[in-house]
């Protein structure tokens, strides 16, 4: 039996122990289940499910199995996914996608669906310059596969009465075409996604995204408006965490060397570039095509600009091979400026803290990582480019377009100026809810569902953390403001629990790349 199989066998155990469904008299949530790169998560989805039903919730399930955009299934699968799923109690028996009809894609979904089939062949390459030749190389079948797919899943929705989708991920693979799908039909949806041992979730956005960051900021913002002693208790603690970060501190050691708190590294414009594959920044472009375009152009201005010293600092969790990247920066920029007078890439591995070079810089350019937060924290001027969480914030500009973004630029080299306090303090409560809420730790693993399934469904979701799950899947309040409320109500803190601790220092042991990784388990807290 392999692994697959085991997990299989657990689940079965763990879904027979739930009792029937108390369903309402409401909309019903269509939830995605689909095999996912021999992992757990077809069964998190049922789980999730089964627990929005014992809620009261109408529940149906969908289930896909297309092997679409790079996507590739392990061993026997599919196959015994396929054959768990005949078995599935009747409340949950499935709409199978396969037997709909196709339905004719509008031009601008199928632009938006050409598109992500591109995020799909970075995510697969690891790199933009190898998703070209991945794409240019492989059998354009492939690509029309995906198209057809897509007008399946179309005609499907469009067939369902109206109700929610719940999607794992929601940004490639098959349950990219289901969220591009639901958004042109203007289907509310939700999605989840994980990290390590917690999970994210986002309503009519992407979870991996933070798409319901912005919602979730304004709740909390108010509450703390209206306690200012809750408020600068809040700040005083992001403050330290900032300051831990700095200095290397954090779960995951991202710099190499603590800050020297000085402002003397060579830097006027800082660019901080995403690992490009992640999924945080796929599908993120808004003023330029890609990154590549982006820098690209970032160079072409830097010509008009030749007393300007722009630093690109490459991310530094990309040193870790657990954030693999194919993308050849040096290649890239050296296309741009031969002589490497005006670009200076700082790599992953650098010593050269990216504090410190904030403080140096007189403007911060982010893609969408968290550091343009820290940036506004630190004072500094920030110009986003991209759909990022935070661009809507007031603490950071987000021009219009591309002309708009480099004359900004321009400004805050010529005499620009640093952050007032209230876009400090509001930078502040962002970093606060990102590092602090954003996420729910949980024992309930996607990745391989054998330890939680050995818990009665009653035990599990009497727990604070799945309460607080549920809740948001329920009632679509971003989970944050959810994780606030409680942390503010007394309510204990899973980020304390024990056993999330200990499995996150497992992960962290040697051997899985984490060079001068931090191995202290009180760095959580």
């Amino acid at each position: 039996m392999n692994r697959f199989e085991t997990m299989t066998e657990c689940y079965r155990a763990h879904l027979a122990a739930w009792g029937p469904p108390s369903l309402r008299n409401q909309p019903p949530i269509y939830v995605l289940v689909t095999n996912w790169m021999f992992t757990g998560v077809p069964f998190y989805s049922l789980e999730l499910a089964s627990a929005l039903a014992d809620a009261g919730h109408p529940i149906k399930i969908l289930w896909d199995n297309a092997e679409v955009a790079f996507a590739k299934t392990y061993e026997n699968e599919v196959a015994v996914l396929e054959a768990f799923i005949e078995t599935l109690p009747h409340w949950m028996r499935p709409v199978r996608v396969h037997e709909h009809r196709d339905a004719t894609l509008s031009p601008e979904l199928q632009a938006r669906l050409e598109s992500n089939y591109w995020d799909n062949a970075v995510k697969a390459s690891l790199s933009e310059a190898k998703a070209t030749d991945v794409i240019a190389q492989g059998d354009r079948s492939d690509k029309d596969r995906f198209l057809a797919h897509a007008s399946k899943v179309l005609r499907m929705l469009q067939d369902l009465p109206p109700g929610r989708v719940l999607l794992p991920g929601g940004i490639y693979g098959l349950s990219g075409i289901y969220r591009l799908c639901a958004e042109a039909l203007r289907l509310p949806y939700s999605t989840y996604d994980t990290g390590i041992d917690s999970i994210f979730l986002a309503h009519n956005g992407c979870a991996a995204h933070f798409a319901d960051f912005p919602d979730a900021f304004r709740r909390i913002a108010a509450r703390l408006e209206a306690d200012p002693r809750l408020a600068e208790q809040i700040e005083q603690e992001v403050l330290a965490l900032l300051k831990s970060r700095m200095e290397g501190r954090d779960p995951l050691a991202t710099q190499v060397r603590a800050s020297l708190d000085t402002a003397e590294s060579p830097c006027d414009v800082l660019v901080c570039l995403n690992n490009r594959a992640d999924t945080a920044a796929l599908g993120r472009e808004r003023l330029f095509r890609s990154i590549a375009d982006w820098l690209r152009q970032i160079g072409n201005w830097s010509l008009t600009r030749p007393d300007v010293r722009v630093c690109i600092r490459q991310h530094p969790h990309e040193r870790f091979d657990w954030l693999p990247n194919e993308e050849n920066y040096v290649l890239m920029l050296q296309s741009i400026d031969p002589i490497g007078k005006r670009l200076r890439l700082i790599p992953a591995e650098s010593e050269e803290n990216t504090y410190d070079l904030i403080r140096s810089a007189k403007v911060v350019l982010p893609y969408t990582s968290t550091v343009g937060i820290e940036a506004a924290c630190m004072g500094k001027p920030v110009i986003t480019c991209s759909e990022c969480y935070y661009s809507t914030l007031g603490f950071v500009s987000a021009p219009e377009d591309a002309p708009s973004y480099f004359a900004l630029i321009d400004k805050q080299l010529d005499g620009g100026f640093e952050l007032d306090r209230a876009s400090r303090r509001s930078a502040l409560q962002a970093l606060y809810i990102v590092l602090s809420h954003q996420h729910l730790p949980t024992v309930l693993d996607p990745g391989d569902c054998c330890d939680w399934a050995k818990t009665a469904p009653k035990d599990i979701w009497s727990e604070p953390a799945p309460r607080r799950m549920l809740r948001s899947l329920s009632t679509c309040e971003p989970l944050a403001a959810i994780n606030f409320l409680a942390s503010i109500d007394g309510e204990p803190d899973p980020h304390r629990t024990p056993g999330i601790l200990e499995r996150f220092t497992k992960w962290l042991a040697p051997g899985r790349g984490h060079d001068k990784v931090a191995r202290d388990s009180s760095a959580l807290l």
